[in-house]
């Protein structure tokens, strides 16, 4: 055998062992590849299944009870809102606003969830309170809204605005005006949320006032209609 002639045993030639290394790697990716989609699908899987704890809705506020002493005390012909089981008053208070408005005002979530949110405030023009501030206080109610036209609603004009809130995506705040003599218990009243207009409407039309001298609540301005 010459010195050119290639051995016929003994170790395998670089060449060879390169290419069965190679070949052996590619394995071993597919086959890691292939367990981490397993696993991500198992713990998907795991994570869908997982009970979740359900949604805690806000507390529930006595909104009558609170209504019906302070409209005695202050003489404030209070309004509240007859929601039935679809709205339900989480906040209450009469108290004066940032810029020394008296203010009664009570907010109303949406159930289930607490997904939408409507807040009456009232004011009573008079009482230090001139039609400047009064004026002032709508705009700080409504966000500022532009009008865009009236609306009746049980026999008392309402005046709508609409603003534009939120700086990254901006959400529509609507409101409800109504004053003067024809305003609920004569009151400057406004009711707003980032709702629709049928959802300030069903309030309006559901809106109660508080005698002054009873504690009992009159009946409503309006008939309520339910809404989903």
């Amino acid at each position: 055998m010459t010195s050119t002639d290639q051995p016929t045993g003994g170790s395998p030639t670089p060449a060879a062992s390169t290419a069965r290394t190679s070949t052996h790697g590619r394995g071993n990716w597919r086959s890691l590849i292939i367990s981490m989609v397993i696993m991500t699908v198992v713990v998907f899987a795991f994570v869908a299944l997982m009970p979740r704890p359900a949604q805690r809705e806000r507390a529930t506020v006595d909104v009558a009870r609170v209504a019906s002493q302070l409209a005695v005390e202050r003489g404030w012909p209070l309004a509240t809102v007859r929601t039935g089981d679809d709205w339900h008053p989480t906040s209450v208070a009469l108290t004066a606003d940032d810029k020394g408005v008296p203010t009664w005002q009570v907010g109303y979530h949406h159930r289930p969830g607490d997904d939408r949110y409507v807040v009456l405030a009232q004011t009573r023009p008079g009482d230090g309170v001139g039609a400047e501030q009064v004026a002032a206080w709508v705009g700080r109610q409504s966000r500022s809204g532009r009008e865009e036209g009236t609306v009746s609603v049980a026999g008392t004009t309402w005046t709508r605005r609409t603003a534009s809130v939120g700086d990254t995506t901006p959400r529509a705040h609507r409101s409800l005006i109504a004053q003067g003599p024809g305003a609920p218990g004569g009151l400057v009243t406004v009711l707003s949320g980032e709702v629709d207009n049928a959802d300030l409407e069903w309030f309006a039309a559901a809106l109660s006032l508080q005698p002054v001298s009873a504690a009992t609540p009159s009946a409503p301005t309006g008939q309520p209609s339910p809404t989903s």
